[in-house]
């Protein structure tokens, strides 16, 4: 062979100190004048941006034979730095510190913390750098796991995660420590668990795993298969909302550098647009609903009306669905209207607007009933923005 020739590594061997490498090219012979070589990192599943380092972790270390293993660049804000001066793939196993065989699934980093989600547990480890002269070492390992590594986001002041009992915050979970306490996605853990069990026995090409987190709305989406829950967090708390549509259909969303939210739809990518109340001409329709109210082991309540408190910019038609007893499938629905909010000078007319309106009056709505619990459910389709604050119930209980 004759000028720069490339050939790929076959096998390496030791033996009395001497390294046989194997190519699988013929480069060798008498005009040889340097040898050089390029060492590459194996192909990992997933890579992860943490201490001014990359982090690999995934199908390599089944690869390997242990799935808890991740690895690590040796060198600060070095991309290829995968390997140390001695030539060796520098990695922290996981494995010791779990009590059995686990597979590591995600990572984030929180309070300058390093969390690791394995299968069955999540581990937390304090410091910065690594490697064997660093300062990171275990700290706690939490018999929460993660059911898949896109279904994790990190919000502002926490980390949120799809364990197999439902939607957890990774603060709740050092709280308790405990596996079933109820966290944000105690109202739909049973929609959880279903997802979980399509991600577990489904086949892995066909799901449709997705996570996007859109900062300029304050939400945080999470998808399965035709399945997308947001989690809503506002000033005065949090709520889950289920979209479909295109966020249904999509095979991947992501949020751009520009902000904005993006699906990727046959072949397509769409925009979300917050200006606009409508699906390709199609109104949205909304649905908000509440858990199940009341305390089961205590006295019935005895309701007399329900104040439904919400704003727009225009009245919209609002339908108000009341279960009792436990029955999701029977209940008693009212129709009504929604307050408007009041004009300002900017944006009315003089001979329309609502001038000096004072309070506004929520609507309130006579529902007459007795139960030990009951949920409500308020439904909305029209071509504008609707805030509902809640609901305020009026009764008492039983003496």
């Amino acid at each position: 062979a004759s000028g720069e020739v490339l050939a790929l590594v076959n096998s390496v061997s030791e033996s009395l100190g001497v390294v046989t490498v194997v190519l699988d090219t013929a480069v060798l012979d008498a005009t040889l004048s340097a040898v050089a070589y390029t060492a590459t990192p194996p192909p990992f599943g997933r890579i992860y941006a943490a201490h001014d380092r990359l982090w690999g972790f995934g199908e390599v270390g089944a690869a390997r034979g242990d799935a808890a293993r991740v690895y690590f660049t040796s060198g600060f804000n070095d991309p290829s730095a995968w390997f140390d001066a001695e030539g060796n793939l520098a990695h922290v196993n996981l494995s010791d510190k779990s009590g059995g065989l686990e597979t590591l699934r995600g990572m984030a980093v929180k309070d300058g913390m390093t969390i690791f989600f394995l299968s069955r547990t999540t581990q937390l480890w304090v410091g910065s750098d690594p490697r064997a002269s660093g300062d990171f070492a275990w700290s706690k390992t939490l018999p929460v796991g993660l059911v898949h590594g896109d279904l994790v986001a990190e919000l502002p002041n926490d980390v949120l995660f799809v364990a197999p009992n439902g939607a957890r915050t990774l603060s709740r979970a050092l709280q308790t420590e405990q596996l079933d306490v109820g966290d944000v996605g105690g109202e739909i853990d049973p929609t959880w668990q279903a997802l979980v069990r399509v991600l577990e026995t489904g086949d892995p090409a066909a799901l449709r795993v997705r996570a996007v987190r859109h900062e300029g709305q304050g939400w945080f989406a999470f998808g399965v298969g035709s399945t997308v829950a947001v989690l809503q967090v506002t000033s005065q708390g949090f709520g889950w909302v289920m979209f479909d549509g295109a966020f249904s259909e999509a095979s991947a969303l992501c949020e751009g550098l520009d902000g904005r939210v993006y699906a990727a739809k046959n072949g397509q990518v769409l925009r979300y647009d917050e200006s606009l109340f409508t699906d390709a001409g199609e109104l949205y329709t909304c649905r908000w609903v509440s858990p199940w109210l009341g305390n089961r082991a205590g006295k019935r309540w005895a309701n007399a009306y329900v104040e439904v408190l919400c704003e727009a910019g225009v009245a919209q038609p609002l339908t108000l669905t009341r279960y009792w007893n436990d029955d999701p499938g029977n209940g008693v629905a009212f129709t009504f209207e929604s307050t408007n909010a009041p004009d300002y000078w900017d944006d009315a007319d003089w001979d329309m607007a609502r001038w000096d309106n004072g309070r506004l009056i929520s609507p309130l709505l006579r529902d007459a009933f007795v139960s030990q619990v009951a949920r409500f459910a308020v439904e909305n389709t029209s071509d504008g923005a609707l805030t509902l604050f809640g609901l305020q119930l009026y009764g008492r209980h039983e003496k």
